[in-house]
């Protein structure tokens, strides 16, 4: 077998299962907000910004979320960076790192139920991190993150979307998958 077509065969399985979304369908969608914010307005060249960024239940249902989140630039249950200096230009991270998550052959309620955060209303979950140190010369940035959370490790095991939607069934909540952009936060290096 040729790797092109399993390699193609993975990349349409990843796009398909990256729509926002909740599953179950019958539950609710849930109220979601991306929050982001950094520990000052101005910074030194080479000194890293504090980002901290969170998930927070805005609606009046509970979800469930992917434990153990960080920043990441792929993978599941993760905060995704994206800084653009006043010109509005990417300004990338020198590493990108990231790592799906392996689940195995697993039935994706019980996994959810399990292993992931039961986010009650009004309640967030979120992660601060310093970033971008040795990236910024003086100027403005502007920057946002976007969480993001798929089904994708159960598509790698095997398992087909409508699978993973009858197994989600089960579930009194939903489980939240898609992507979710946070606000955006401007700040200036001095020179």
């Amino acid at each position: 077998m040729k790797p092109a077509p399993v390699l193609s065969t993975l990349f349409v399985a990843f796009a398909a299962l990256c729509p926002a979304q909740s599953l179950p369908e019958t539950a609710p969608q849930p109220g979601v907000q991306v929050r982001l914010s950094i520990s000052k307005a101005a910074y030194k060249p080479g000194e890293p910004v504090e980002i901290t960024a969170l998930i927070q239940n805005v609606g009046t249902e509970p979800f469930y979320v992917w434990e153990g989140i960080g920043f990441a630039h792929y993978g599941e249950g993760i905060f995704t960076p994206h800084l653009t200096d006043s010109g509005g230009k990417d300004v990338p991270e020198l590493f990108r790192a990231g790592g799906h998550r392996g689940v195995g052959r697993t039935d994706f309620a019980q996994y959810v139920e399990t292993h992931w955060l039961y986010l009650a209303p009004r309640q967030f979950y979120g992660v601060t991190e310093s970033r971008f140190a040795s990236l910024l010369r003086p100027g403005e940035y502007s920057l946002v993150v976007e969480y993001s959370s798929s089904v994708f490790p159960w598509s790698l095991a095997g398992e087909t979307f409508n699978e993973v939607q009858e197994s989600a069934k089960k579930l009194k909540y939903a489980a939240l998958l898609g992507k979710f952009r946070s606000n955006e936060v401007t700040f200036i290096v001095t020179r």
